[in-house]
């Protein structure tokens, strides 16, 4: 001690900071294990606060299951057998599970997974069962149809027609008018060359669609159909304002946007004056 009042001025600073740092680092080091051991308690309390409920949910499922159950009762999925043991925290240990229910089995029975192979649990009984829809028969070879009157639940007896199918040839012919070829099918949405290969022998045109005569037809009421576009009927109501009707192809033609293939498509629905007997019997295949 006596020495420290000959050190010089600076040394003694020197360990008098060594000492400060010194007992810092002991009040630092106490803080910290007490509240170390506070953070230790803290989970043992609430394991035995979780114990009491845990445990009285037991009890409680095991009475649900009546005494008739033999000792054992469902937890977590599957079956258990009564005995049971607690470890050292309070925590209840199942013994080994037994064999899952399979559906329809009563409390308390086990049973190994179903002849499929499908596993089931107190949670699971497997799907649900679908009932079977019975199949709409379909027509023999040879059998034929006529396109133009025949509904969606007649058109699904066809091989190769589903309701989605039978719709859209449907809702096709109305918008055409009728089809004046079976060939026609081939402009249904989705019909591709091998479904329509299979369907044509079926089907004949037995009615005939629904014609127009141009010379009925009055400015501004050419009406919509799939074989005229927007610019064309713009350009028929045009030339029905100039001359009052239209009498003639090379009337239509003159206006630029019409090419034979039109002329071959619209003759079947667009007639000039006594043609009204020529579609008929356009297509018998």
């Amino acid at each position: 001690m006596n020495s420290f009042f000959y050190m010089g001025r600076s040394e003694r600073l020197v360990l008098l900071l060594a000492a400060v740092l010194i007992f810092a680092g002991s009040v630092i080091f106490a803080v910290g294990l007490a509240q170390k051991k506070r953070e230790d308690k803290q989970p043992e309390r609430r394991t035995q606060a979780a114990v009491a409920p845990s445990a009285a949910g037991v009890s409680s499922a095991q009475g649900a299951l009546g005494s008739g159950d033999g000792g054992v009762y469902s937890s977590g999925g599957g079956y258990y057998s009564g005995e049971a043991g607690v470890d050292s925290t309070g925590v209840r240990v199942h013994a080994a599970p037994l064999q899952t229910p399979s559906p329809g089995l009563g409390k308390g029975t086990s049973a190994s997974a179903g002849t499929s192979g499908t596993e089931y649990s107190a949670h699971y009984v497997g799907a649900p069962t679908r009932p079977e829809y019975p199949h709409t028969a379909k027509l023999p070879a040879g059998s034929v149809v006529d396109l133009n009157s025949a509904d969606t639940l007649l058109l699904q007896k066809v091989p190769g027609i589903g309701p989605a199918f039978a719709a859209r040839i449907v809702k096709y012919r109305l918008k055409l008018g009728g089809y004046y070829t079976v060939l026609q099918l081939q402009e249904v949405y989705g019909m591709d060359s091998e479904r329509f290969r299979q369907i044509k022998p079926y089907f004949t045109i037995g009615t005939r669609p629904y014609t127009f005569t141009w010379e009925s037809i009055r400015e501004g009421a050419v009406p919509q159909h799939p074989y005229l576009n927007y610019r064309q009927r713009s350009a028929l109501n045009r030339l029905i304002g100039k001359t009052g009707a239209i009498r003639s192809w090379a009337q239509v033609a003159g206006t630029g946007l019409f090419t034979r293939d039109d002329s071959v498509r619209l003759s079947h629905y667009f007639l000039f004056g006594g043609q009204e007997g020529a579609a008929q019997g356009a297509d018998k295949p």
